[in-house]
């Protein structure tokens, strides 16, 4: 396919994909820690909003994303849409570099972006689809930083690491992807060149120029958060002192087991015998905060008497905060630093018994719950094929006006009342046929890849070598994909039920992206290694 006719199709396919949109808006959502703060933060931009218990609680880079759309006096809703399509765009431009053939980068790009998650999720002001967004940016930066030369691949690409650092808590998969990316890089240099040094050599200025940007850039927005916060982190939820405070509860071993809560009631009175910080907020706990997060641990995970650990994170900070003890982030950090300290000192001389905490929340459940991965991971490739219906479009109704005006001036949104499905039947009835079909398309693209796959291993094993740079390309994006869906499996099966889309989204359309080129480039192994062994028996014969 000429390079043209590609530019035009991928054009005519943004412009589908606009028009698809063009009936649906962000809607309002009362959840005030999740959807509504991060429009709530962008309108102080993050670091202008006067320090209170939920100001630095999540990282900075969702809302500046939604400041910096405001500021440019852009709908939030097209910027979201033109965001994600160029990170597919260069997750695509990766692939073609690496040697996916161009008519196939074309179908890439259509399977990611018509998935039809992004007609729902993209409603609302969550950091999920903003991560989809750069994840594949990033993942493409690393694919053209593998196969260019020039700086601007490298720099860009740690910049979009460093966003993405900023946009969720789960950085230990930021920390995975750099690392698989150094070593696929390493060993597709070292199967090219076959020696160690000039591999290395070749790989020094681009990786240290990436990893470099990504540090630096940590660096700055860590040393804002101190000024601002008093916290050097990501968030005063990831914290230091607060992360210590947490960690020194689920230390204490509970006389009974419970999934979902590792601090159990039990533990927390404990807790307060042994630690006059921590029994300052004995009150609350016991009272209205400690009760309204009782409920909501019912209400979600049908667990009674008892907040369950998602939840406890938040009902921590916001006992706290009723007790006074966020009037300034030096004092919050003081006090959880001392209810660490003697809450440690109790499970450190035995008056509480302790167990070793690894992987923070994750890591006390992790064996007990090990039967349910199974199980979780089942749920969690399901959420792969769902099928998709669009519903109306509404604000949540107990959305107040003050609400309603913060949504309105930030993104920049029509009225919601006047959109949604009935106001373009023809693009919705698209929207349901996609939504119907998609799952269909993602069980014979992960056929085909599995067919394919298979034969390489059995057939032609010799055809898989990481000399060639499809198959390192396909394996880095591999990596970012298992990892993500790896780690919701163990939260799933260990902490809080997270077999939903928007958990997943952000490597949904890129597992499309994944199978197809693995499927295309799996055939095409075997079909030059067929034609390989006919010439040799021709020669032969």
């Amino acid at each position: 396919m000429p390079r043209y006719i590609a530019l035009l199709a991928a054009v005519a396919l943004v412009l589908a994909k606009l028009w698809l949109s063009h009936s649906e808006e962000i809607c309002g959502s009362a959840t005030r820690y999740d959807a509504f703060w991060f429009v709530n933060s962008a309108k102080d931009w993050y670091w202008g909003a006067a320090y209170n218990w939920t100001a630095f609680v999540r990282p900075p880079a969702y809302p500046i994303w939604l400041a910096l759309v405001h500021e440019l006096g852009l709908r939030q809703r097209v910027a979201i849409e033109l965001l994600q399509l160029s990170g597919f765009a260069v997750l695509l431009l990766g692939l073609r570099r690496a040697g996916l053939p161009r008519v196939w980068c074309l179908a890439g790009f259509a399977a990611a972006t018509f998935h039809p998650g992004s007609f729902q999720l993209n409603n609302y002001t969550m950091a999920d689809p903003f991560y989809g967004a750069v994840l594949p940016m990033a993942v493409g930066g690393m694919l053209l930083t593998m196969s260019s030369r020039r700086n601007l691949a490298p720099i860009a690409t740690g910049a979009a690491l460093a966003v993405l650092w900023f946009t969720r808590e789960e950085s230990a998969l930021i920390v995975l992807l750099i690392a698989a990316f150094g070593l696929v890089w390493l060993l597709h240099e070292r199967s090219m060149i076959r020696r160690w040094d000039p591999a290395i050599r070749r790989m020094l200025r681009p990786s240290s120029l990436m990893v470099g940007t990504f540090a630096l850039l940590v660096l700055v927005v860590y040393s804002a958060n101190r000024r601002t916060f008093r916290a050097f982190g990501k968030s005063e939820m990831s914290g230091p002192s607060y992360t210590r405070a947490l960690n020194a509860l689920i230390r204490i071993e509970p006389t009974r087991f419970q999934r979902f809560v590792p601090v159990t009631g039990e533990s927390l009175e404990r807790a307060f015998a042994v630690s006059p910080t921590f029994a300052r907020l004995k009150r609350e706990f016991d009272g209205g905060v400690g009760e309204g997060w009782r409920t909501e641990t019912l209400n979600v995970q049908g667990i009674r008497g008892e907040i369950a650990i998602n939840y406890l994170m938040w009902a921590l900070r916001n006992a706290a905060a009723e007790r006074g003890i966020h009037s300034d982030a030096k004092k919050a950090e003081k006090f959880y630093n001392r209810m660490a300290r003697e809450i440690g000192a109790a499970c450190d001389d035995g008056r509480l018994p302790a167990r070793l905490v690894w992987a923070s929340f994750i890591g006390p459940n992790l064996l007990p719950n090990a039967h349910r991965l199974p199980r979780s991971l089942g749920e969690m490739l399901g959420v792969f094929v769902l099928r998709y219906e669009m519903a109306p479009l509404k604000d949540d109704e107990i959305l107040l006006p003050e609400e309603h005006a913060v949504y309105d001036q930030i993104t920049r949104r029509r009225p919601v009342a006047t959109l949604g499905p009935a106001s373009a039947p023809i693009a919705t009835a698209v929207k349901n046929a996609i939504g119907s079909g998609h799952r269909f398309a993602v069980m014979a693209l992960s056929a085909a890849a599995a067919v394919a796959l298979a034969a390489l291993v059995t057939r032609a094993r010799a055809q898989l070598s990481l000399s060639d740079s499809l198959t390192a390309a396909l394996l880095l994006i591999g990596c970012a994909i298992v990892s993500r869906v790896a780690l919701f499996t163990i939260i799933d099966a260990t902490s809080w039920p997270v077999a939903y889309e928007r958990f997943l989204f952000p490597v949904m359309p890129m597992a499309s992206v994944f199978l197809l080129a693995l499927s295309v480039h799996g055939f095409d192994l075997l079909r030059r290694g067929s034609s390989a062994a006919r010439d040799a028996t021709k020669l032969t014969v």
